[in-house]
């Protein structure tokens, strides 16, 4: 799938994503973009994982993109399952000293290119900061 940004989602990406979504067989699947900055590529899926192991795996200096089954107790309708499209990302002040403003722009302007072929998920922004003292 080809994209303004000039980014495309692999076809793996979108199998993987109708696994997870059809077949529940992952709790998670990660993204990330390739190293020439021009494919959304799988990363990784992973059968069973909660979710404090889930944001724990994240790189503290790279962008990557996921999606979890989240379960949640919604009171007394019972368990529910949703998927959730994540997208972890850097901020300047956290990104490696080698980070050009390639690294740190293609993550955020692609986001809708990865997210177009998944139909059927909520996006959630996860922002985290690794503040020096």
């Amino acid at each position: 799938m080809s994209s303004l940004s000039g980014v495309t989602v692999a076809d793996d990406v979108v199998s993987e994503f109708q696994t997870i979504k059809l077949g529940k067989k992952y709790s998670y699947i990660q993204m990330k973009i390739s190293d020439d900055k021009k494919v959304i590529e799988m990363e990784k899926t992973v059968e069973t994982s909660n979710y404090d192991d889930f944001v724990k795996q994240f790189p503290a200096n790279a962008c990557r993109y996921a999606v979890y089954d989240f379960e949640y107790e919604l009171g007394d309708s019972g368990q529910r399952n949703d998927l959730v499209f994540v997208v972890w990302y850097v901020t300047p002040w956290q990104a490696p000293p080698t980070a050009t403003y390639l690294h740190l722009l293609v993550p955020g302007c692609s986001v809708f290119e990865a997210v177009g072929p998944l139909l059927g998920i909520d996006v959630l922004n996860l922002h985290f900061h690794n503040h020096k003292q």
